[in-house]
């Protein structure tokens, strides 16, 4: 079941395209990637892959094939 994004998707997609790094948000929003975020906690990305899929991470939104990870989800 997918989880609702805690932001506006057209937003976010606006941000990625016309910035070109991780977005921060209100000041308290740094997103990752999956390969980031599985660096800084220590798993293999494809474990993260799987965790997205199954939407064991929390504020995680899809943008096109692209995943962004709120980092206070750590």
């Amino acid at each position: 079941m997918p989880r609702k994004a805690e932001i506006d998707i057209k937003d976010f997609a606006k941000q990625i395209t016309t910035q070109n790094q991780i977005p921060i948000l209100d000041g308290s929003y740094k997103y990752l990637t999956p390969k980031e975020y599985a660096a800084f906690i220590g798993k293999h990305q494809v474990t993260i892959l799987n965790w997205l899929a199954d939407g064991r991470i929390e504020g995680a939104v899809k943008v096109g094939r692209n995943w962004k990870i709120p980092i206070k989800s750590i």
